[in-house]
């Protein structure tokens, strides 16, 4: 992983019938999941995050039982998430975050094994299944959403500050919020000596669900801190940049 490779992901790859883990994460690979890949049973970690990926996720993610690993963030994938997610009971990591998937997440989610998800920044719809976190929902694009189906249970009525994702990051992460009530907030980057590197908000803020992006590559790598002060709630999260 963490290479310059481009292109297609290989269908070949299939082949490998005994392959247990597979690390294709940080490339610049396109086009779509090769079909041989979701039915390579003896999967045990599938690492393709950060690539240019598209296309559908195939139904026949259902095959890959012995998952434990499964991360497809910071692709481009479009469509619903199938429901044959709930087959992967043996899953310990899962993301989806950043992608363009649209529709709403199936029910069958809450069998999968991981308890919290990343599902943030994709342009997923409510209602949301009640055995997922605010955390693992994080924010969601609802415009293209059909006005039925935002219910009030998507206004938050509770202050969260979501973990920023990616994390570690190169060179943006975004910083998710929720806030319950109409409230002055602030976003503030620090250094791991306390000093102050960037105000990235600071105004009065509606209710709802709030996306802010902090673009560090003006900085040097290494630990951040992102406080968050809104009304009396406040929080701190801790990021690491790599150049």
């Amino acid at each position: 992983h963490s290479n310059q490779l481009t292109g297609e992901i290989p269908h070949e790859l299939g082949n490998l019938t005994n392959l247990q883990y597979l690390f294709l994460d940080f490339n610049n690979f396109n086009g779509e999941i090769p079909i041989e890949i979701w039915n390579n049973i003896n999967l045990y970690y599938l690492f393709l995050d950060n690539n240019q990926l598209t296309g559908e996720i195939s139904s026949e993610i259902g095959n890959l039982t012995n998952l434990n690993r499964l991360h497809l963030d910071n692709n481009q994938l479009t469509g619903e998430i199938p429901s044959e997610i709930g087959n992967l009971t043996n899953l310990g990591e899962f993301g989806l975050s950043g992608n363009q998937l649209t529709g709403e997440i199936p029910i069958e989610i809450c069998n999968q094994g991981d308890s919290s998800p990343f599902l943030s920044n994709n342009q997923l719809c409510p209602p949301y299944p009640e055995c997922l976190t605010e955390e693992s929902i994080g924010y969601q694009d609802t415009t293209n959403c059909s006005s039925m189906s935002i219910s009030e249970s998507i206004v938050p009525i509770n202050y969260q500050f979501h973990q920023p994702f990616p994390n570690p990051f190169n060179p943006t992460t975004s910083i998710s919020f929720s806030i319950p009530e109409q409230s002055q907030t602030s976003l503030q980057v620090y250094d791991i000596k306390g000093n102050l590197i960037s105000t990235l908000l600071n105004q009065p803020m509606n209710v709802g669900h709030h996306q802010i992006e902090w673009n560090g590559e003006n900085q040097s790598s290494g630990t951040y801190f992102i406080k968050i002060n809104s009304g009396e709630f406040s929080d701190v999260k801790k990021v690491v940049f790599v150049k």
